[in-house]
Order: C-alpha cells, then structure tokens, then sequence
C-alpha cells in the first residue's frame, strides 16, 4: 500500500492550531481562577503556611502573585464576555436566582442647558414584566447578563459592591457605556453630547408565594457608575466615577 502524501502545513491550520491551544490554556487558567476567587477566604489554616512559601501574600489577598492573579482573571473574563462563554447557573437550589436586574442608562446635560434626564433602558427590558416574549438579542442578552450586579440593600455593604465592580470589571463597563451612547446618538440623531452617562441598575424580584398580590416586585433602581464625556481623562484613576449610596454622591476610582 502506498503511504498517504502528508498535507502541506498552512497558514489557516497553523492559526487553528493556536486557537485550540490558547482555548485550552484559558479553560484551565479560567476555572483554577474561578476555583481561587472562590474559595480565597476559606483556606484551611494548616495550608496556609505551605501556600505562602510557595505564593507569599497570596492568602493575605497581597503581593505580585495576588495581583498576577487578578490581571490573569480580568483577561479571562474580558474573552469569556467576548467570545460569549460566560455562563451564571442559578437554577438549581441552595443559589436560586430571585432577581432579574438590567441595565440602563442616563444621560444628563450641562447646566447651561437644563433640560429632564434621559433615561434609555436595554433592549432586553420588556415593556410588559407580567408579558413578554424574547426573541433576538440573544448575544446582547447573554452580555448584559453578565455585565449587571445585584447590590445589597444595606448601603455600605452596596458601596463595597460597587467599588469591587467597577475595579473588576471597569473596562467592560466604560466600553459598553460608550457603546450605548453612539448607539442612541444613532436612533435619535439630534442628540448631542450628553454633559453625562450614567449606569443604573433596575432590579426586579420575585416574590414567593403568598408574599404579594404581583408575581413580581420593582424596578428598584440604583445608580452605579458615571461618565463624563467631556471631561479629560486621568491616568491613575477609571474613566469611571463610582456611586457612593452612603454619600449619595459619584467619586473617583484609583487604578
């Protein structure tokens, strides 16, 4: 029999290739980070010392290999919501989803010419909460699922929240904000720059039964990020100002 001529090595294969590799590293790098992230504060005492010869300050949440740590996973988790992979499981008992949060945005302008905020919720909102069906948007949906954060109803224990959000995921957050922007720049083009952008949070909660007359409660809405597009940005601090539910005021967010 004679032997089958081998395949030239192309250029598309060589690309796919490293594309299944890369894929491989990031399921690994994804789900130890995730597995660390989640258990970070529930470390045995008597492995302590062993991990912190080995990555000193990792237990402290401190030090080059924590940061490491933290670089790798906003890496990861910006190609999870690129490439669609991010997945959230509240279907299942003990963490049964009793929430239904999306985003939405404000836009303000200047004093000098005061006019009423607008506000333009997401697509994915329906009209009707008590009747809706979905159809399309599926990647946007699966985004914002993603991209929303349901915060505590104690104000400082919120601040805490918010001030985790925009550090880990401030980048995603700034992008879909410009995004929205051009988008409804787009449907209504009289609008000019907005003096600025600001990110709510509308929750929705299901009731349990015999707890109200409606099936659902809401929307509570909260602001959580602000973006001033006029303003210059400055490099040791997020494009980003986080909302303070303590102080009812924006501040800025150190790098």
């Amino acid at each position: 029999m004679e032997a089958s001529e081998a395949k030239p090595v192309t250029a598309p294969r060589i690309l796919l290739g490293l594309f299944i590799l890369g894929q491989l590293v990031f399921l690994f790098a994804s789900n130890f980070l995730g597995f660390v992230q989640e258990y970070k504060d529930q470390i045995p005492k008597h492995w302590q010392a062993p991990i912190e010869r080995v990555a000193p300050g990792i237990t402290k949440q401190e030090g080059h290999v924590w940061e490491l740590t933290q670089t790798l996973s906003r890496l990861t988790e910006m190609w999870e919501h690129g490439t669609g992979q991010a997945q959230q499981w509240m279907l299942f008992a003990p963490r049964i989803g009793k929430d239904c949060t999306f985003p939405a945005v404000e836009l303000t302008d200047s004093q000098a010419m005061p006019q009423a905020p607008e506000l333009w919720l997401s697509d994915n909102e329906p009209e009707d909460i008590e009747r809706f069906f979905r159809f399309g948007n599926f990647r946007l949906r699966r985004f914002e699922n993603n991209l929303v954060v349901d915060l505590s109803a104690d104000d400082s224990e919120a601040k805490e929240e918010i001030d985790r959000y925009l550090k880990k995921d401030g980048d995603l957050v700034f992008a879909y904000l410009q995004w929205r922007l051009e988008q409804i720049q787009q449907r209504k083009t009289t609008r000019q720059q907005p003096h600025q952008v600001i990110l709510l949070m509308r929750r929705y909660r299901i009731n349990d039964p015999g707890e109200g007359e409606q099936l659902w409660e809401g929307p509570h809405t909260t602001p959580v990020a602000r973006w001033q597009p006029g303003i210059a940005e400055n490099p040791n601090f997020l494009p980003l100002e986080m909302y303070n539910p303590v102080t009812k005021q924006f501040e800025s967010v150190p790098k």
